[in-house]
Parts: C-alpha cells; structure tokens; sequence
C-alpha cells in the first residue's frame, strides 16, 4: 500500500471513530464540554507537531505583525467557533444522522458565498454543491430530522448559518495566512472563552479532562485534524479527500439507524450513499 493510500484509509478509520466518539459523549456528557475538549487536544497535537510544521508558525507571525486584521478574524473564528461546537453536540444528542446531513446543505451555500470571495468552480462542481443542497433540504421535510423536536431543526439551521461564515474565514485565513496558525490562534481563543466562562465549575472541567469518553474524543479529533491537513497540503488532492469524507456518510448513517435507532439500516444507507455519489461522481468524470 502507498503512503498516499495509507493515510487516506487512516482518515476513513479516524473520521468515523471521531463521530462515533462524540456521539457517544453527546449521550452522557454536557454539550458545552466539547469545546474545551476540542481545542485543548487541538492544541496539544499543534505542540507535538512543531517540529513538522512549525515554520508555519514562524511564517504567520510576521503575517499577524504586518497584518493585525487577519490576527483579528483567526480570533473571530475561535468565538464563532465556541458556539458552533455546543450547538453541534447538542444537534448530535438528537440525531447524528440530521448533524452528517447538515455538511452537505452547508456546502451547497458554501460554493455560493466563495464564489464571492473569488473561489471559482467547474460545471460539474456546481452541479455536485446545489445537487447536495437540495439533497439536504429533502432530508430535512422527509429525513430523521422530522422525527425529533423542533430544537433539533433550529440547531440544523443554525449549524448551516456558522458553517458558511466559518468557510468564508478559512478561505481567507489559509490563503493569506496558513492552516496551522489558523489552528493555532482560534483553538486559543476557543480554550480561553471555555475556561473563562467554566472556569469556576469544576464538575465540568473534570468532565472535559477527566473523562475516559473525553479523552478518546478528544485525541481522536486532533490526531484526525492533523492527518486530514497534513496530507491535504503535502500528499493528497483536496478532490481525493473530499470523496473520502463523502465515503464516510453511508457508514455513520447505517450506525445511526444500527446503533442510535435514527429509521432504518436501509433507508440511512440510502440516503448515506447519496451524498457519496453526488460528490464522488462530478469528480470522478471531470
């Protein structure tokens, strides 16, 4: 097996173990963990990294020095972030099935606003983002999603709204900048808003990390984080790893209906195994 075949095949493992993981945690931690697990374990992963990737630090902060604005919006990303993650757990506590299906009505919006920020698409790229849009909004009438509460819908639509914002920021940010002082200054800014509002509940931090679940959660994520930009950057096309993450969706929606009781194993594979083709196949015939 290739390198390059290795490390997509440990972002599959990694990526349905992280879901899994943080589903798991939805059912028996508090929402607001999440946070503080996740950029605690990001930035920890970042230090232990440093001697692969910190130039990329070294890099970014002369960038921040000439330009304090892009400073700023790595910060801005790290607040948005906050509450993206909470209300993310929260969604996944209803349904994972609605929180797998929300990526893809956020990509549909996502191609749109790029496009404004100068990021320019093939045909078959448009077809694929607005074929997922509309896929997600079918989801969303006749999905699990209409099974649950209303909280869960508000939490969907909310996640769509962050998630557009938050790809406007990375677009930016990793053009101008790079993605590990992104990862860097937003997952401080990420602890620092945790700690300072729980900061004096000690039950929840102990949670955060103290946690057997915490800990796997949280080591899972960063190891995955870093795999993923590691070889995006270094090995493998984005294209490639996009049609990889789609990969996933058919196997956490059959675990959703197996494990968690979200329909059936048939119907999620179903409707796992569209968003896979709709990004797969204008890929794959470009």
């Amino acid at each position: 097996m290739t390198i390059a075949n290795t490390f997509l095949l440990l972002l599959f493992i990694l990526s349905i173990a992280k879901a899994v993981a943080f589903k798991t945690c939805s059912d028996r931690m508090d929402a607001r963990t999440t946070p503080l697990i996740i950029s605690a374990w990001s930035l920890l992963a970042a230090v232990v990294t440093i001697p692969v990737f910190g130039h990329l630090w070294g890099n970014a902060q002369h960038i921040f020095m000439q330009s304090p604005s892009l400073l700023f919006l790595c910060l801005a990303k790290g607040g948005i972030l906050y509450i993206w993650c909470i209300t993310s757990q929260k969604l996944v506590s209803l349904s994972l099935s609605s929180r797998i299906y929300m990526k893809p009505m956020a990509t549909g919006l996502i191609a749109g606003s790029n496009y404004f920020l100068g990021e320019r698409l093939s045909r078959a790229e448009w077809i694929s983002a607005l074929a997922l849009f509309a896929l997600s909004a079918l989801f969303f009438f006749k999905g699990h999603i209409s099974d649950v509460d209303r909280k869960a819908r508000v939490y969907f639509v909310s996640l769509v709204g962050m998630s557009v914002v938050l790809s406007g920021m990375d677009h930016v940010l990793v053009s101008h900048v790079n993605w590990y002082a992104l990862l860097i200054v937003s997952n401080v800014m990420l602890l620092g808003i945790g700690l300072c509002i729980h900061h004096k509940n000690i039950p929840l931090l102990k949670s955060a990390y103290c946690n057997k679940l915490a800990l796997a959660a949280g080591c899972t994520y960063a190891v995955a984080e870093h795999v993923k930009f590691y070889q995006m950057v270094t090995i493998n096309p984005v294209t490639t790893i996009a049609v990889l993450e789609s990969l996933v969706s058919p196997v956490l929606m059959v675990l959703s209906a197996a494990l968690w009781k979200e329909r059936t194993v048939r119907e999620q594979l179903s409707w796992g195994m569209a968003v896979f083709v709709f990004v797969a196949v204008p890929v794959v015939l470009r």
